[in-house]
């Protein structure tokens, strides 16, 4: 391999905390549960509750000390917990709130935190508030966002106040009869968006909060928030984006009048201020925000204001997407490279990052990206700084399902119909987790799932992996444990560029003179690499990829001459060393 005369290194110093103040949230690996899919106690197909709470020692053996619920609110599932009709209230599929009480007390003894989402921009249309608001029932009148018909057609049916699209395709606007005036849906008609300028419904939700922080939560996702706040009581038409020339697409429009809103920023700042109420020393309570790109050309400064000021923070971090929507097959060095660092440099300096590889609206990590990937992929979010974002099944290599049409769930691919379900499905990535080769794939006793269970199970699951030493879920194992370090933590992050025109990533991570040193090769053909100019003679191998090509020369705990690191395709190697 050739090495070029000037050294190319980027050092990035670490923002957040000072050292030694690092907290929970910071340290730890938040897990997503997609409840549906995690583990079934009952055998009536569904994941729930008592499932989860059966597998909490599993998530603490691989490093998990924050568990992220997906809604588990009682709701008619029209989109499977995200149209809340009782936020008081768990919904029987999952079990009860004496059930949730019993997940809780047993997470608090494992030392463990439990994060719920909450869904604030709209809930079901079949909620009390909602009925109650179409009759005009004080004080729910202005729970909901209501507008009068633009006009009427020569038929004379009502026509919409404006041309918003519902992300779920179509109008946003839906005719309600009794009411005799429009409601706002962002997303399906069965979740009508709430009023955002109505003191009353703001109260009603911030008395919810405190609601489940009584019964012990650790904090919130708060989902689509960008969607909260719409211009008041101006229906304007948004402008075309010139993205698709399909009008039902909510990508047809540029969305200048429905997302981003200062007011959403306010309540949020409430809301903060309520968990900071609640927290107490060590016991943090935590705010992230789900808020995706606007598809305008630069939103940085929007996606930013989530984390607030220093003086008056908001989100505790506001998820980073980036991964997903910048990264493509096949990976690139210096594409990976420059989507850390626009993140990084782009918070505000008080701010803390994180990394989001995949969720249940995403196809999974081993889908999108080569499998082969899978361990290096793991090395980079779970070693740059920030917190490690992880979706059930990543720790193994869970890969996409294909679903047929007949066995759709997912109300999204139900509405581009039998031609281009297949391209709008989220079911793919929310089949049920793989526990062992068991019929059904050890996630449940009965006879059937709610959705198909991938064939590769009878290989893919947990308990086989547990078994190999160099398994994915080993070397997640390996990662999360690395990340309790303070160099981890709290150290410098430094790439060495000159590696990229072979597709290789190289970054360490330093503190107090203890470094860790990462080496992926996202490229497709081996290669050995000289690291001395960056690193002393020597360092020792902490984990591998799972293909080990290199054989028993880069077996975890062997020492390695730093000359010659040799690192297979699409592999990488974590080295450990002090100065």
């Amino acid at each position: 391999m050739k090495f070029a005369a000037l050294f190319v290194v980027v050092s990035l110093g670490v923002c957040g905390p000072a050292l030694g103040a690092v907290d929970w949230w910071q340290s730890t690996v938040v897990y997503q549960i997609y409840p549906r899919s995690f583990k079934d106690s009952d055998g009536d197909g569904i994941g729930d509750l008592k499932g989860i709470e059966s597998k909490l020692d599993y998530l603490l053996s691989i490093g998990v000390e924050c568990v992220w619920l997906s809604p588990i609110f009682r709701s008619p599932m029209a989109d499977f917990g995200y149209d809340v009709s009782d936020y008081y209230d768990v919904d029987p599929i999952f079990g009860t709130l004496a059930d949730f009480d019993s997940l809780m007390a047993a997470v608090k003894a494992r030392g463990m935190k439990l994060v719920m989402d909450i869904v604030p921009n709209h809930t079901s249309n079949l909620h009390e508030w909602f009925e109650k608001s179409v009759n005009m029932e004080e004080p729910f009148t202005e729970y909901y966002t209501w507008a009068d018909p633009s006009g009427f057609d020569d038929e004379g049916n009502p026509v919409p106040p404006s041309n918003w699209l519902s992300v779920f395709r179509g109008s946003a606007w839906e005719w309600n009869d009794n009411r005799q005036q429009f409601y706002l849906h962002q997303f399906l008609r069965e979740q009508p968006d709430v009023n955002p300028f109505s003191d009353a419904l703001n109260a009603e939700l911030e008395n919810v909060l405190r609601f489940w922080l009584d019964r012990g939560v650790d904090g919130f996702r708060v989902d689509a928030i960008k969607h909260y706040a719409e211009d008041r009581n101006v229906y304007q038409d948004e402008p075309l984006s010139g993205f698709t020339d399909d009008p039902e697409d909510y990508n047809y429009l540029l969305h200048t009048l429905t997302v981003f809103k200062q007011e959403t920023l306010d309540v949020l700042r409430r809301w903060r201020l309520i968990l900071d109420e609640y927290s107490e020393g060590s016991n943090t309570k935590i705010m992230m925000t789900e808020v995706t790109g606007s598809g305008l050309p630069d939103d940085t400064e929007l996606l930013m204001a989530y984390y607030g000021t220093e003086l008056e923070p908001i989100a505790h971090f506001t998820f980073n997407f980036r991964f997903i929507e910048r990264l493509t097959n096949p990976l690139s060095a210096s594409a990976v490279r420059e989507t850390v660092e626009s993140w990084l440099n782009d918070m505000p300096t008080f701010a803390w990052a994180n990394w989001v590889i995949g969720n249940h609206d995403v196809g999974r990590v081993a889908s999108r990206f080569d499998p082969e990937y899978i361990d290096a992929i793991s090395m980079i979010v779970q070693l740059v700084p920030g917190t490690a974002i992880t979706y059930q099944g990543e720790e193994i290599g869970m890969e996409n399902t294909f679903i047929s049409w007949e066995d759709t769930q997912d109300p999204f691919g139900c509405n581009c119909g039998i031609e281009n379900y297949q391209s709008c499905s989220r079911d793919p990535e929310r089949t049920p987790m793989q526990w062992s080769d068991e019929d059904m794939a050890g996630f449940t006793d009965g006879p059937d799932s709610w959705l198909p269970i991938n064939d590769n199970y009878v290989w893919l699951n947990v308990e086989a992996q547990e078994g190999q030493l160099e398994s994915h879920l080993n070397i997640y194992r390996r990662l999360t444990n690395l990340r309790r370090r303070p160099v981890i933590q709290e150290g410098t992050l430094t790439f060495y560029e000159e590696f990229e025109a072979d597709d290789v990533l190289v970054f360490s991570r330093e503190i107090s003179r203890n470094g860790i040193a990462v080496a992926v090769n996202l490229g497709s053909t081996e290669t050995t690499l000289n690291l001395s100019n960056y690193l002393p003679s020597e360092a020792t191998v902490w984990v591998r990829s799972t293909q080990g090509s290199a054989g028993n020369i880069t077996l975890p705990g062997q020492v390695i001459d730093t000359s010659s690191v040799p690192v297979g395709p699409k592999e990488g190697i974590v080295l450990e060393y002090s100065r």
